[in-house]
């Protein structure tokens, strides 16, 4: 396996980073090009402020020289903009980069927009390249009323990328959003929540991607608030003028799975479920949850026991095939991935994994993949929970209209 080589020399016009305070000191420059020479431990950070803001994006260079930034968190990112590495990249470019155990949350509340994602909430005619997350990713919509529309967009690299290029990136952690009402507009995928006259290429999820909604919409079973939920991208809009293919040669075997917390009980208490229950929506897929048009897929494959079909609606077709356990692990089974450039299959009989990939770990998820969380300490899973309790107190609060 070609792993990324480090550069040893600082390219001429980068400023260098070695250490947590060099990583912070970018939001001093956003238009600077920056290099990483070692991997970054932010375990000792506390809670991470997004670089850039939705005012004053990131418009540089970010090259991570395949190394990595680890241990990145703000799970009391709430109210916020943004709680990823960058919060707006805008005609920026990031490439050969890493997040490794990342834990990461947002909120959006009351006819807000919020993005998430482990490199970028939001990438705006930017160019993400050789990027790979392995954390927890997750993102809030909440109401407190009924009529009110809020955005959550929530995926494993970029929360929305707007008019730009992804490719060769890959998501291992457990990506998620949840939505308190159906009103609101939540998304979630693997690599990217949602994706706008955006294109992405030679991409693969393995990480289980979950969306929650609090009320459904019968008969047609819609859970509330989740709009797209996809291995690889959870919702998909072009222009009419878009003529591109949007997703090409990318994979995904990671569960998608949607749940329902309960009914609305006459518009007062959500939670009339004591526990998830498993909804089988029209708006979830292996690959896309949501999309506009089928001619935009190319030589898509996902894993056929996950028991979800490529795209929103439960269908198959438009390029996207199902593959068994087995067939995942033939490069036969792969038309049209470039295996001479690109793609190599593992020594020890995995899934496809890139050449230049800068993880070294086998991404092979088994015959019946659970991807298990990467923030699995008692501290992250004792904040997790708190979190969860908190959340549900306030969306009490705000259906009751006491806040």
């Amino acid at each position: 396996m070609n792993l990324v080589e480090h550069k040893t020399a600082v390219p001429d016009g980068y400023t260098p980073i070695y250490m947590p305070e060099d990583l912070d000191n970018v939001r001093n420059d956003l238009t600077g090009s920056y290099i990483l020479m070692n991997d970054i431990d932010l375990s000792e950070w506390g809670t991470w402020v997004s670089i850039g803001t939705l005012k004053a994006p990131f418009t540089g260079v970010f090259d991570g020289n395949g190394y990595a930034i680890k241990n990145i968190s703000n799970l009391f990112g709430f109210f916020a903009t943004s709680s990823a590495l960058f919060s707006l990249l805008q005609n920026a470019s990031v490439l050969n980069l890493g997040m490794v155990n990342c834990a990461v949350s947002s909120l959006a509340y009351s006819d807000a927009y919020d993005g998430n994602g482990a490199v970028a909430s939001v990438a705006e005619s930017s160019f993400i390249f050789n990027c790979y997350n392995t954390g927890d990713v997750r993102g809030v919509a909440l109401s407190g009323n009924s009529f009110v529309l809020t955005f959550a967009t929530t995926g494993g690299i970029v929360g929305k990328a707007k008019d730009s290029f992804i490719s060769n990136c890959y998501n291992i952690g457990a990506i998620s959003v949840f939505s308190d009402n159906f009103y609101n507009s939540a998304m979630v995928g693997g690599i990217v929540g949602y994706a706008q006259n955006t294109r992405i290429f030679n991409c693969y999820n393995t990480g289980a991607i979950e969306g929650y909604g609090t009320t459904i919409n019968s008969p047609d079973g819609i859970i509330g608030g989740i709009q797209g939920a996809g291995g690889i991208v959870g919702s998909i809009s072009y222009s009419e003028d878009f003529d591109e293919i949007i997703i090409s040669n990318c994979y995904s075997a990671g569960v998608v799975s949607s749940y329902s917390l309960g009914h609305y009980i006459d518009h007062l208490y959500p939670f009339s479920a004591a526990t998830p229950i498993p909804i089988p929506e029209k708006s979830i897929g292996a690959i896309a949850g949501s999309f506009s048009s089928p001619d935009k897929f190319e030589n898509c494959y996902y894993l056929s026991s996950n028991g979800v079909k490529a795209f929103g609606g439960q269908y198959d077709s438009f390029d996207a095939s199902p593959l068994t356990d087995e067939e995942m692990r033939e490069q036969s089974s792969f038309v049209g991935f470039d295996f001479d450039n690109v793609w190599a299959m593992p020594d020890d009989g995995g899934y496809p994994v890139f050449k230049s990939m800068v993880y070294t770990s086998d991404p092979d998820p088994g015959a019946d993949p659970t991807p298990t969380p990467c923030s699995n300490n008692w501290l992250t899973q004792w904040l997790n929970n708190f979190i969860k309790s908190i959340m549900r107190a306030l969306i009490s609060l705000l259906t009751f209209g006491l806040l």
